[in-house]
């Protein structure tokens, strides 16, 4: 999978780089690269990049700084906090970033609901993949046939004001999830399949959709924005809570620690 180099993306890489006290020509020497070529990458003078090339040059940007997956979620989460849904939409290498890139631990009790839920509706992976890569979504909502689509899979796009991706996944992922022999994959993964396999008994796309967030969050399954929005939406119900009730101050911190407690537990303790 390609990842597009944008400006801003390059000058995060090259952030987090110098933060970590990494040397550029290093890096280029773990990839097997030249320095020309990752100063291309930094300045953005290369369009695009292979996610799994990426991927290893921010593991060795955070080599012995700790579990690479929380470091790579930090570093999604400082360039997400604050920003607006509408400053989120241009900000499609982030989203990528957090959505596709990312990996996150698949916990078993979700594993199973999924393997549940497919006895009782009685449908198989391969029909369920077959309905992910039909992308009706985007073929309802721009009119426009899959073949006649140019985008590169598994990668966000804007059009006409809205972002949209064009998911192409095999049976074999899924077949190597359920049978529990892959215990982590990227947010997109997981939830197509589960919004396919809801569209078949959900009122609209719209409940599907609905319905399988809520899963992913019972599970504890979260992107970085997701994870972030649990934030504010608590930390708002707790303080709203305290204006109604007219609770203490004191009482209203110790609420607010408590929210923030829990949530500590539902993004580490996975």
């Amino acid at each position: 999978m390609q990842v597009v180099i944008t400006e801003e993306l390059g000058l995060a890489l090259k952030e987090i780089r110098k933060a970590n006290k990494v040397k550029a020509v290093d890096i280029s020497d773990h990839i097997k690269k030249s320095p020309t070529y990752f100063s291309k990458i930094e300045s953005a003078s290369i369009k695009t990049i292979d996610s799994e090339e990426l991927e290893n040059i921010f593991k060795f940007i955070f080599k012995d700084k700790g579990d690479f997956t929380s470091r790579f979620q930090e570093f999604i989460g400082k360039h997400m906090v604050n920003r607006t849904d509408e400053e989120l939409r241009h900000k499609l290498w982030l989203i990528n970033f957090d959505t596709v890139i990312c990996k996150i631990p698949i916990p078993s009790e979700l594993v199973d609901f999924c393997i549940d839920k497919m006895k009782e509706l009685e449908i198989t992976i391969a029909e369920i993949v077959e309905r992910i890569n039909e992308n009706e979504d985007i073929v309802n909502e721009l009119q426009i046939p899959l073949a006649d689509l140019n985008q590169e899979p598994h990668s966000w796009f804007e059009k006409n004001g809205e972002i949209f991706i064009l998911i192409n996944e095999s049976t074999d992922t899924y077949e190597k999830i359920f049978a529990k022999k892959t215990n982590v994959c990227n947010f997109i993964t997981m939830y197509a399949f589960l919004y396919n396999m809801l569209k078949s008994v959900s009122p609209s796309f719209d409940e599907a959709r609905k319905a399988a967030n809520s899963i992913l969050r019972d599970h504890k399954f979260l992107s970085v924005e997701e994870r972030n929005r649990a934030l504010k939406d608590s930390l708002k119900s707790a303080m709203n809570t305290q204006k109604r009730t007219d609770i203490p101050l004191s009482a209203s911190i110790l609420t607010v620690r408590y929210v923030l407690r829990q949530l500590i537990v539902l993004i580490f303790c996975e």
